[in-house]
């Protein structure tokens, strides 16, 4: 610092009394004994006050040498200088939890929530971009969520107060699949957080009535049901009273009462991604509509109720239906078969569709598309290992485009909305320059659950902004065993142009059927698209430019007010 070592003088370890005296006179101008332990004479000295401060010099000035230099960058400066430059805002409990976070270092790992005001989305804390590839677990599938520490967005409002003082000072956790481990505090310095934590997080209550009696029995039950492999099969995701999981290995649910508070929890389940933004968990309530309608008659705020008072019964609650199946295979035997899990086919919240006779599909309900048909077999069912995923086709796979399906192109030369695909060996990087983690339902799509008709045949209903479609499948069988019939119904609230993006690969054009359809096809598979009065001339086009061997289908359709329909038949070429 400064002249300690004089121009031409070595700094060679050796002790002499002058450089004692020129070492001690530093020691005092720069007031060290105002932090570190005071030696001999020294006191610490008395601090400027923060508003008499010069707010050009002392540690705010870059060339200043007679200070402690603390690498403050130009944004930084500036903002220092600002703070003092007003008056300070009142004591709130909101400005006290933005102090202890900051202070206590939880924002290096941990976010609050997007920045007031921001429009790019940006948060207050979280990892920052050069840290993010040494947060690592073991469970990738589950994204970000099961490697990157928890978001602090109203986690007042989500944890008991109990069970946070329990992560801060006593260990707690229910992430064992994530790298990074949380520091453990004392309670005398952030023994108040808790509470404060809870007096400014609020969420909108939600009603839930507990049942008591037979009454209270039949609603734990249908709890049960709704967490295990005939309801929502929660259980393919999260373990369950130790027991794991048979796909990923998400958190413990027998602690879901004991950690949360009963009205974030309810919330949550309907509007997962408001939340936690990017989190994989299935929309089982879409916009409050229940997706699974044989349960409790569809009501949605009975089967949140039902869940919330089975998983209340904690480790005493019996084991949801598939956490003890063994490896096994379905086949369709005389009505249609409908299973809902993970795949690689259709991703994280695929449903599987089997027919009787005929062709079998696979939609992916995360990016609302028809991911795979094939023939044969139906699926064999992975119940044993964690990443290996619950359902696969057992026949030849014709893979389809898993990207957003239906999206409003601003023009037919715009680029399609594609999905994020992550690196593996670097999950922060993404290969198709997408980086959003809400992909696609900030393209305004939403799934909104199925329904089964007499014969079990189901109907996919999901939206893309004010289009609400229906989405039913059924094989052609005997009068063609190679083909699935697809027919979209279309209700849209005002007129408008939608495009649906159909295939994606080495595309070849064919002459039109007789009647009008257009036909189009792969190496894999022929689609027919039907005439239909919203639908104009069909685009093929390169994917990218320079790549016309990568080419995709783009359907315009011009929608009226109301409803309208389009059919399209796949057959699988052999």
């Amino acid at each position: 610092v400064g002249d300690v070592a004089p121009e031409g003088e070595a700094l060679d370890g050796r002790v002499t009394p002058e450089r004692v005296a020129r070492g001690k006179a530093h020691y005092g101008v720069l007031a060290c004994a105002s932090c570190h332990e005071p030696e001999g004479d020294f006191a610490p000295a008395a601090a400027a006050a923060l508003g008499a401060m010069d707010l050009e010099a002392g540690c705010l000035d870059p060339a200043d040498r007679a200070t402690p230099r603390y690498d403050l960058d130009g944004g930084q400066r500036a903002a220092i200088a600002a703070y003092l430059s007003e008056p300070g805002p009142a004591a709130t409990d909101e400005l006290r939890v933005a102090e202890l976070l900051t202070a206590n270092r939880c924002l290096a790992c941990h976010d609050r929530g997007a920045l007031e005001g921001a429009s790019d989305g940006s948060k207050w804390g979280g990892v920052p971009a050069a840290l993010d590839p040494y947060f690592a677990t073991d469970e990738p599938d589950l994204g970000d969520e099961a490697r990157l520490p928890p978001s602090l967005y109203l986690v007042g409002a989500r944890l008991r107060t109990e069970w946070l003082r329990g992560v801060l000072f006593r260990g707690q956790g229910v992430r064992p699949y994530m790298h990074t481990r949380m520091p453990r505090f004392v309670e005398r310095e952030l023994g108040e957080l808790p509470d404060l934590l809870a007096s400014v997080d609020r969420v909108e209550p939600y009603p839930m009535v507990a049942a008591s009696g037979q009454e209270g029995g039949e609603q734990r039950r249908a709890g049960q049901e709704l967490l295990g492999t005939t309801g929502l099969a929660c259980i393919m995701c999260h373990d369950f009273n130790g027991k794991p999981s048979p796909g990923f290995g998400g958190i413990d649910l027998v602690t879901t009462a004991e950690r949360l508070q009963p009205d974030w929890f309810a919330r949550f389940l309907i509007e997962p991604q408001r939340y936690r933004p990017g989190i994989v968990m299935p929309e089982s309530w879409s916009g409050g509509e229940a997706a699974h309608q044989g349960i409790l008659d569809g009501d949605t705020q009975a089967q949140i109720a039902a869940i919330w008072y089975f998983l209340e019964q904690g480790r005493t609650a019996r084991n949801p239906r598939g956490i003890d199946q063994v490896p096994s295979f379905l086949d369709v035997e005389d009505e249609t078969l409908t299973y809902r899990g993970r795949s690689s086919v259709a991703g994280f919240r695929g449903i599987a569709v089997g027919a009787p006779l005929g062709v079998h599909y696979a939609f992916d309900a995360q990016n609302g598309s028809l991911a795979a048909l094939w023939q044969g077999d139906f699926v064999s069912v992975n119940w044993s290992g964690q990443g290996a995923g619950d359902f696969q086709p057992r026949g030849r796979v014709t893979p389809l485009p898993r990207d957003l399906s239906f999206f409003r192109l601003p023009s037919i030369q715009d680029p399609w909305p594609l999905r994020p695909e992550r690196d593996m060996e670097n999950p922060s990087q993404e290969k198709r320059g997408n980086p959003d983690p809400a992909y696609p339902a900030n393209r305004g799509y939403r799934f909104l659950g199925y329904e089964l008709d007499g014969e079990r045949v189901p109907t996919l209903r999901y939206s893309i902004g004010g289009v609400r479609i229906s989405d039913r499948s059924i094989a052609l069988g005997v009068i063609d065993p190679s083909v699935l019939r697809r027919t979209l119904s279309f209700e849209a609230s005002a007129a408008e142009t939608l495009h649906m993006r159909v295939l994606a690969g080495d595309i070849e054009r064919l002459p039109p059927e007789e009647g009008g359809a257009a036909i189009f096809r792969t190496a894999g598979v022929q689609v027919s698209i039907g005439p239909a009065e919203a639908l104009r001339a069909p685009v093929l086009r390169p994917i990218m430019e320079g790549t016309e061997s990568e080419q995709e289908l783009l359907l315009p359709l011009s929608l009226p007010q109301g409803t309208a329909q389009l059919v399209i038949d796949y057959a699988i070429l052999r």
